[in-house]
């Protein structure tokens, strides 16, 4: 199967036709998604009785991030167990995951030891 993850545009849509009152099913159809698809992410996106398109697709950039976020790191912490240098770990972290940090400040992060031990428990 090919799934695509509802883009903001989608999210805005679905946030009138909701105000306009239309069911899932309509917004479905509209959309030509899947009617459990809309109701899923109404359902995972219902604030204080309201949906709000731009709350939703927030929550869905700070879930990608975190999950990206948590790859590279669990990545880099493997390599520097495999004793990799840790000048080729912060090559390839700022390779694959472009950051504003500089390999100084990257080097100083990875080599805290509360944050390394963290990592490891």
């Amino acid at each position: 199967m090919n799934y695509k993850h509802i883009t903001i545009n989608e999210r805005c849509c679905i946030d009138n036709f909701l105000d306009l009152g239309w069911s899932i099913r309509k917004i479905a159809k509209h959309l030509n998604r899947n009617a459990y698809t809309i109701s899923r992410n109404i359902r995972r996106n219902y604030i204080n009785g309201k949906y709000l398109a731009h709350i939703a697709n927030e929550t869905y950039i700070n879930l990608i991030i975190n999950l990206i976020t948590t790859f590279y790191i669990k990545y880099i912490v493997n390599n520097i167990l495999l004793s990799y240098s840790m000048t080729q770990n912060i090559r390839w972290f700022t390779n694959f995951y472009s950051t504003k940090h500089k390999y100084k400040s990257i080097l100083f992060w990875l080599v805290d030891s509360k944050y390394l031990t963290s990592l490891l428990s």
